[in-house]
């Protein structure tokens, strides 16, 4: 429970005017961890700057720039899911107004557990869902 709101993994929210996929929180630290889902510009522009880096060899598989993910849910269809600032952000969540679709929170689910993504997270996805 995040600011008496009540999200799971998975949730969508939004706050400050972009919707997030809620990742999870650790209570402690009070630090939450979001993903920010790019709008269609800004995914497409994310793909081709990593295509780029790839085919440039300036790809970093370690660096949270690339961690992101391709969704799936019909009202995200192909916008991304950037891991980049999840918790560093300061996002707080809201009343979420959808949940992500099964296949889209394996891959996230995965991207966390594999992905460039802080200790903490992943220990907190691997408990909770």
């Amino acid at each position: 429970m995040s600011n008496g709101v009540l999200v799971n993994f998975g949730d969508v929210f939004t706050y400050e005017e972009q919707d997030f996929v809620y990742l999870g929180e650790s209570v402690e630290k009070k630090i939450v961890y979001a993903a920010r889902i790019l709008d269609d510009k800004q995914s497409f522009a994310l793909k081709k700057f990593s295509e780029d880096a790839q085919y440039k060899h300036s790809y970093n598989p370690d660096s949270m720039l690339y961690s992101f993910v391709t969704l799936e849910t019909q009202d995200f269809k192909d916008k991304l899911a950037w891991f980049k600032d999840t918790g560093r952000d300061g996002t707080k969540p809201t009343r979420p107004h959808c949940t992500l679709e099964a296949n889209d929170l394996t891959k996230i689910k995965q991207e966390i557990l594999t992905g460039p993504l802080p200790q903490e997270l992943k220990e907190i996805v691997e408990k909770t869902t």
